[in-house]
């Protein structure tokens, strides 16, 4: 045989085992492929959502004689700055008979409860009812001190008066909770409602009364115009 002979027939022995070796390979890396993203069982992967809170259409049932409730999906509603505790406020200034004496203020904005109160003498309280509604697809749950309650202003001072002459009181109406104060993980499954009953009441602190001037700011400014107060339950996932 000539040497040109073998040295063709070793490179094509050479090639078909090198041919081999990369089809071995690559028939072992496509059977880990397939094992590596075999999944035991069934797996599915649907849509989800997050949306708890109150919105423009949240019920809120304000007591007592004077308070009035701002639904602020309503074109017409009025700016809360133009509705004053302790001043008349009218629905329709062309009809007297929708004329009232203001006690109280309540409206939602950003998924927030915002109020304003007229409070003039010790156990004067003022009360409302809110729905948190979880529309979402994701069971909740109230988060560590979730619960916000207190004049909204940021002013040392209207915190100072509200720590002395306020208390702020929160409890779930209706449900396995009712009269229950919320407290976290307290849970909020999907499709579900929670309605919030807050009370703000007006006392002494340790025999004495504020001043006319502090009575102001605790109803939220000069004859309640001003700064308010804010009501909020954060929820995280369950």
């Amino acid at each position: 045989m000539k040497k040109e002979e073998k040295n063709s027939k070793g490179k094509k022995s050479a090639f078909l085992v090198l041919l081999l070796v990369l089809l071995l390979g690559i028939t072992v890396g496509f059977a880990t492929l397939q094992a590596s993203l075999n999944i035991s069982g069934s797996s599915k992967i649907g849509s989800t959502s997050w949306d708890i809170g109150p919105d423009d259409d949240t019920p809120i049932t304000c007591t007592g004689e004077g308070c009035v409730v701002i639904d602020p999906s309503d074109p017409n509603a009025p700016d809360p700055d133009d509705v004053v505790p302790g001043e008349e406020y009218c629905s329709d200034p062309q009809d007297q008979s929708t004329c009232e004496d203001v006690t109280g203020v309540v409206w939602t904005e950003d998924g927030d409860v915002y109020f304003k109160h007229l409070l003039e003498k010790p156990g004067d309280t003022f009360t409302f009812d809110v729905d948190y509604t979880n529309s979402g697809t994701l069971d909740a749950k109230v988060d560590t001190n979730g619960v916000s309650l207190g004049i909204y202003d940021g002013n040392t001072t209207s915190q100072t008066l509200a720590s002395k002459f306020l208390t702020y009181t929160v409890v779930y109406v209706g449900g396995a909770n009712a009269g229950d104060t919320p407290a976290a993980g307290d849970v909020l499954s999907a499709s579900s409602t929670a309605t919030f009953r807050v009370t703000v009441t007006y006392h002494d602190y340790n025999g004495t009364l504020p001043t006319a001037e502090e009575l102001a700011t605790l109803n939220g400014g000069a004859n309640g115009d001003g700064a308010s107060s804010l009501f909020t339950v954060t929820y995280v996932q369950a």
